[in-house]
């Protein structure tokens, strides 16, 4: 069996793209994503996966992303793994097709522009039937990225100044960032959000995603990592660490503080590909 891992770490965005209040350009810069990327890419290693690919901060387009998953849509076969770990900013933008209960799309923000969750759902549909998909989010309003869902709820202001005293920093893109972003550049957002994307029912892969946060919260990081990425290495780093995936996800969330964070853990595609029980990588192994 084939195991293929796509690893996109974004330090900063774009200025020409992304813009401030003002219309200025904003980078959105960060400091542990790349740091993030390199430890999923240092998983996939260990783990023996047979390719491994990292987009790093301005390799990290959605030209680039797309033909990584259209490289894989066309080598993997059924019971072959795919993983794909994100860290970088996340963000929303208005549901133009009707499709989301909110009525808003959750956003990767790569380099060039936002990536909509519609368009990464649609590239799920295209892999062959069989194939199991395997994805890590550690961004904002990352709850169901590879889907949909709820409304923002900012942070309180004390606990705001309680995580800007220790150096944590919300890898979210600012409201006005999101509206002038998005104003700035209308026509290609509006095109994009426009388009007719595959439906759930036409899945016939397995999408197992951990997410760092709810969809109306903001992911965290601290120094070198996210918060929710620290806790994953420093948990299957553990010596006699050993974890069904679904029990990772049951040590994330009672290893990471919920008045920061809550992590999710979310699945849709063919149920008869459940993975969710199975030991950590253990197709890779086999």
């Amino acid at each position: 069996m084939k195991s293929w891992s796509l690893h996109i770490g974004l330090n900063q965005v774009d200025p020409n793209h992304y813009k401030d209040a003002s219309g200025n350009g904003w980078n959105g810069q960060l400091f542990g994503c790349e740091s993030d990327a390199e430890f999923y890419k240092q998983l996939a290693t260990s783990a023996g996966f047979s390719r491994i690919v990292s987009l790093l901060t301005s390799q990290a387009t959605t030209e680039t992303v797309k033909q990584e998953f259209m490289a894989a849509k066309e080598a993997l076969e059924p019971g072959d793994l795919f993983m794909v770990t994100y860290a970088g900013h996340g963000g929303q933008v208005d549901d133009l097709n009707g499709d989301e209960r909110d009525r808003k799309d959750e956003t990767w923000c790569l380099f060039d522009r936002q990536f909509i969750d519609d368009e990464l759902f649609d590239l799920m549909a295209k892999f062959k039937p069989g194939v199991k998909v395997l994805m890590f989010s550690d961004s904002c309003h990352s709850g169901t990225v590879a889907r949909n869902v709820p409304s923002n709820t900012p942070l309180t202001v004390s606990l705001r100044n309680a995580l800007a005293s220790n150096n944590v920093l919300e890898r979210v893109v600012p409201g006005p960032v999101l509206a002038r972003t998005f104003e700035f550049n209308r026509a290609d957002y509006e095109e994009i959000l426009n388009e007719n994307y595959a439906n759930q029912d036409e899945v016939s892969t397995f999408v197992l995603l951990f997410a760092a946060c709810q969809d109306h919260e903001t992911a965290k990081e601290q120094g070198i990592h996210g918060i929710f990425t620290a806790t994953v290495q420093q948990l299957l780093t553990n010596p006699g660490a050993a974890f069904t995936y679904r029990s990772l996800f049951d040590e994330l969330r009672r290893n990471i503080n919920p008045s920061v964070q809550v992590p999710n853990f979310f699945t849709y595609g063919n149920p008869a590909l459940d993975f969710s029980g199975d030991a950590l990588f253990a197709t890779v192994k086999s």
